[in-house]
């Protein structure tokens, strides 16, 4: 009987210290931290199995995490984005000469969407159509003048 008891005394303790040793880990992940995995004893054990559980759990959580934090980002990027788009209309409504305006476009799509460049293009009669324009010369491809009432006019 005593020989049952200490073994079940060094069991005990085994497993206090076992227990003991993954509290650290428990805490930070308490904590908010799953910077770091628990690492597996030499010896496979009764904890190999929760170790194995909760380094999946951890790793499960940080993607959840990554996956959180880009969504939190884009959102702050299309808010900025839509301020700096409430912002550009407000500067539109204020009186000023229309190539000031279209300017004004242009340079605040460059810089609101980071792009290289923005162009205006309207939809007028043709004016170069007798000038040599290239799209009249054409006879076969995709690119032949269909109307000459309705021609692309950079700003």
């Amino acid at each position: 009987m005593n020989a049952m008891k200490d073994e079940l005394k060094e069991y005990r303790q085994y497993v206090a210290t076992r227990l003991n040793q993954l509290l650290p880990y428990l805490q930070n992940y308490a904590l908010g931290d799953f910077s770091t995995s628990i690492g597996f004893p030499d010896e496979p054990d009764e904890f190999t199995e929760l170790i194995m559980g909760l380094n999946l759990m951890v790793d499960d959580v940080r993607d959840m995490h990554g996956e959180q934090e880009k969504t939190i980002a884009n959102r702050r990027d299309s808010e900025n984005r839509l301020t700096a788009l409430n912002q550009l209309q407000g500067k539109l409504i204020r009186p000023g000469s229309l190539s000031k305006k279209m300017k004004r476009i242009t340079s605040g799509l460059v810089d609101i969407l980071s792009a290289d460049f923005a162009r205006i293009w309207i939809v007028n009669k043709g004016d170069l159509c007798a000038l040599g324009c290239v799209h009249t010369q054409e006879v076969e491809d995709h690119h032949v003048c269909l109307d000459r009432n309705r021609c692309l006019h950079l700003i």
